[in-house]
């Protein structure tokens, strides 16, 4: 596997872990994924040395034990949890630019998408840039992709502190 890769999904996967954590636990890897059907969010990338897409499958009921108010004993309706997956994809990937933008890379993120009624095999091809991650949890799975392309040339080196131009995960701007 290249440098690039294994940068990529050394990112990818301590972003899902802190984005996933407590009710979901990590499932080993395989060479396709199977999810149930279920709600799938997809969000497109792009930049000056890389391109791809990020994807999140998984039931509608994993989605809304998720949600932020699920612990509020608060209704959720079908729009508050597709908005809910197609924001965890946005967050999920913001996480991602961030750590990226400390190795020189910038990404251009687009809207998520939220597809319904879709069934997916996902072939696992970390070679590739093809990367999943699945986890289980009591609600349910939740199925992570991310799939990128990149020049041969590409390689990912942590820039110093001084040179880093990106924010934490959650801080806030003001402009």
């Amino acid at each position: 596997m290249s440098q690039v890769i294994q940068t990529i999904d050394a990112i990818s996967q301590r972003a899902c872990e802190a984005m996933f954590p407590g009710g979901f636990r990590r499932r080993a890897p395989q060479d396709t994924v199977s999810p149930a059907p279920g709600l799938v969010a997809v969000i497109g990338f792009s930049g000056d040395r890389m391109r791809g897409a990020l994807g999140i499958t998984a039931p509608s009921r994993a989605i809304a034990a998720m949600h932020p108010l699920a612990g509020e004993g608060l209704p959720l309706g079908e729009d508050d949890i597709e908005d809910w997956i197609a924001e965890l994809a946005n967050q999920l990937l913001g996480r991602i630019k961030g750590e990226l933008m400390s190795h020189g890379v910038t990404l251009w993120i687009a809207s998520p998408v939220l597809l319904r009624g879709i069934s997916l095999q996902i072939a696992t091809r970390p070679q590739d840039g093809l990367c999943t991650y699945s986890f289980v949890g009591a609600a349910g799975s939740l199925v992570v992709w991310i799939d990128f392309k990149y020049p041969a040339e590409l390689v990912l080196e942590e820039l110093p502190v001084e040179r880093r131009a990106h924010h934490t995960a959650g801080e806030m701007l003001l402009f």
